[in-house]
């Protein structure tokens, strides 16, 4: 699933989920991976991994056993590695 606008609300999938450059998410993810390129305000929750490549502007908190942040992303908030 891939999401190129803007969206508010909440987002369950067994599947990966992108969110792409200009697009402005307000929402709780779950979901097994969760790419961000775009503005994202919530709480992710992911099975597998969460990356998130730049211009990506994030707030909230992460939940992931594997999170990737490339340099260039403004991260603001809290992460949480469980074990898998």
């Amino acid at each position: 699933m891939q999401i190129g606008g803007d969206f508010k609300g909440e987002i369950f999938t067994k599947d990966t989920i992108v969110i792409n450059e200009g697009a402005s998410v307000t929402a709780q993810i779950e979901a097994d991976t969760i790419v961000i390129s775009g503005r994202v305000e919530g709480n992710l929750f992911a099975r597998r991994r969460v990356i998130m490549h730049p211009p990506a502007v994030f707030k909230g908190t992460v939940t992931s056993p594997s999170l990737r942040i490339d340099e260039g992303v403004v991260f603001e908030g809290a992460s949480y590695m469980p074990k898998s």
